[in-house]
């Protein structure tokens, strides 16, 4: 049996992150990244699924990387 998605809003978003401490590690992510294979870091492979019933789209990277609904 396959799990519905939890669709949460940027309320609950806004209290599971500080930006902060968000924008620092994406710094030192990306800056490694643009390193390529010396970086040691990878882009992982993405995919998208459409969500209909809310118009929009889940982008899931990896257990670490889904992005919220995107309307069309």
């Amino acid at each position: 049996m396959a799990l519905e998605p939890k669709f949460i809003g940027k309320e609950d978003v806004a209290k599971l992150l500080n930006p902060r401490i968000l924008l620092d590690r994406l710094e030192n992510a990306l800056g490694k990244l643009s390193l390529g294979k010396d970086g040691g870091v990878e882009q992982p492979m993405r995919s998208a699924v459409s969500v209909e019933k809310h118009r929009g789209w889940v982008k899931h990277g990896n257990c670490m990387d889904t992005s919220p609904i995107v309307p069309h």
